[in-house]
């Protein structure tokens, strides 16, 4: 099309129809994506964020997350099949890290997430990638993870650095440390075959207990 032809005010009205054009195809563009998605390279969740991990009510662990562009504060819910089932808190500061202690009476579920929104901003947030599984404050020790870690909270590893202290294997012992132990950090476990007295091993680390 010939558009030298046209008046002035023919070439505007065209303009400003094509530019309406643009307006709303744009936004069409992101139809069916989250915000999450259009906020990547911003805010995320890191941890928790494998599902080979298992966690236990009543202990206490780390979440963690990159702060991107959320702003001074997040906040931080625990959903449950996809919906919120509880609030962990409406409010703290966006510096990447939470220490989360899971109330006693979260249930026994293997389809928990983490969601983490701005405050400022409700179409800046992330989940977790993946779900994991709380296990029952009560009875964990009895439950079959043996493709499976299960960390029971988090422990300085004596350098000032916290770490998630875990265990794997099939039906760990549940032990009521004695009130008669000392106080000490130089304590160890150590595991041996009733059979066979040879097949013994100890924990490869010193751990304290604090009356």
């Amino acid at each position: 099309m010939d558009f030298s032809a046209l008046s002035d005010g023919m070439k505007r009205l065209i303009a400003s129809a094509v530019l309406l054009s643009a307006t709303i195809v744009a936004p069409a563009l992101f139809v069916g994506m989250s915000s999450a998605a259009l906020a990547a390279d911003t805010l995320t969740v890191d941890w928790p964020e494998n599902d080979m991990y298992g966690y236990v009510a009543g202990m206490s662990y780390f979440i963690k997350w990159t702060p991107g562009n959320a702003g001074a504060t997040v906040k931080i819910e625990l959903l449950k099949a996809g919906k919120r089932t509880k609030w962990i808190t409406k409010k703290t500061a966006n510096d990447g890290e939470y220490i989360w202690t899971i109330p006693r009476s979260v249930k026994k579920h293997s389809k928990y997430k983490i969601k983490i929104t701005s405050t400022k901003n409700s179409t800046i947030y992330d989940r977790s990638d993946n779900t994991f599984t709380i296990y029952n404050a009560r009875n964990w020790w009895k439950e079959d993870f043996d493709s499976t870690w299960v960390i029971v909270g988090i422990e300085d590893d004596g350098s000032g650095t916290w770490e998630n202290f875990s265990v794997h294997g099939n039906n760990p012992h549940k032990w009521r440390v004695p009130s008669t132990l000392v106080k000490s950090a130089a304590y160890k476990v150590k595991i041996t075959s009733t059979k066979n007295k040879k097949l013994t091993d100890s924990s490869d680390k010193h751990f304290t207990i604090k009356k």
